[in-house]
This record gives C-alpha cells, structure tokens and sequence, in this order.
C-alpha cells in the first residue's frame, strides 16, 4: 500500500507532466500565445533543400543565378510557410 507522501508525490508528479504536455502541445502559453513544439521531421525538409544558387562572386549576378537565387528563396518560404500551417 502507498503511503499518504507517496500519494502526494505521484499527484504533484502528474500535475508537472500535465502542465509540460499542455505546453508542447501548444494548449498554454505565456500571454496568450500559443506555444507548441516542433517534431523534427516538419522541420527535416529545410535541411534536405538543395541550394542551387552560386556563392556570389563579387560582381552583379548574371540572370540566371538571379533567378536561381529566387527560386531557392522562394522554396525556403513555402517550407516555412507550411511548418507554419502545421502549427497553427
């Protein structure tokens, strides 16, 4: 049988995994801000980005880097625009 101790240990215990549940699922937040965590695999698209713009060269950019440049641009903001989604 459980001491009285052992049982508010375990219900003090419960409460703690409780509040940091809620918190990662983005449930409570400070001021009113949600906050939630981030499972890596949403975030594992923006590692496996292949650049394909050049480092620059110290001159102005040719067209094609430019729109190279843009394109890359343009993938990073739809990966983070969708991590956004997943998290709203």
């Amino acid at each position: 049988m459980y001491s009285d101790s052992q049982i508010d240990s375990m219900v003090r215990d419960f409460r703690l995994i409780k509040e940091k549940t809620t918190l990662l699922l983005g449930e409570i937040g400070a001021k009113g801000r949600p906050l939630s965590a981030v499972r890596r695999s949403e975030l594992s698209s923006l590692s496996n980005i292949t650049i394909t713009s050049a480092n620059a060269a110290g001159s102005t950019p040719t067209q094609a880097e430019f729109n190279a440049l843009v394109m890359d641009v343009q993938a990073i903001a739809t990966i983070l625009s969708n991590i956004s989604r997943s998290l709203s």
